[in-house]
C-alpha cells in the first residue's frame, strides 16, 4: 500500500465530512416571529407569538456550498429532477411576492415622508 493511497483515503473521508457539515448547515432551520403590516409581532388566540420556520443559512454559507458543488462538478437541471423544477417555481413565486412587498413598503415609506414634509 502506497503513502498516496492512505492520503487519498484521508482526503476522501475529509471530503465526505465537509459535504455532511455543509448539508446539515444549509438545511438548518429556525423559528422566527411573524410581523403584522404595522410591524408588530403577530399573536395567536393565546397571546403567544405566531412563528414560522425558515432556513438559517447565510449567503456566505450558501456560496460555499455552491462552490463545493461546482468544484466537484455536481449539477442538476429541472429536466433531471422534479425537486429542482419545483424549487425553480418556488423561487419565482418568492421573487414575485418580494417585489410586491418591496413595492408596498416603498409606497408606505413615501406616504410617511410626504406626511412628515407636510407637517
Amino acid at each position: 500500500m502506497s503513502k498516496n493511497a492512505a492520503k487519498e483515503g484521508v482526503l476522501g473521508g475529509l471530503h465526505e465530512l465537509v459535504a455532511q457539515v455543509l448539508a446539515a448547515q444549509v438545511g438548518n432551520t429556525v423559528r422566527v416571529p411573524v410581523f403584522t403590516p404595522e410591524g408588530e409581532i403577530e399573536l395567536d388566540e393565546h397571546d403567544q407569538p405566531v412563528t414560522v420556520e425558515v432556513y438559517d443559512a447565510s449567503p456566505q454559507l450558501l456560496a460555499t456550498a455552491i462552490k463545493f458543488l461546482k468544484d466537484n462538478e455536481i449539477t442538476a437541471t429541472a429536466e433531471q429532477s422534479e425537486e429542482v423544477s419545483n424549487l425553480e417555481d418556488e423561487v419565482a413565486k418568492k421573487r414575485a411576492a418580494n417585489k410586491v412587498r418591496k413595492d408596498e413598503m416603498r409606497k408606505r415609506r413615501d406616504e410617511a415622508n410626504k406626511k412628515l414634509e407636510s407637517q
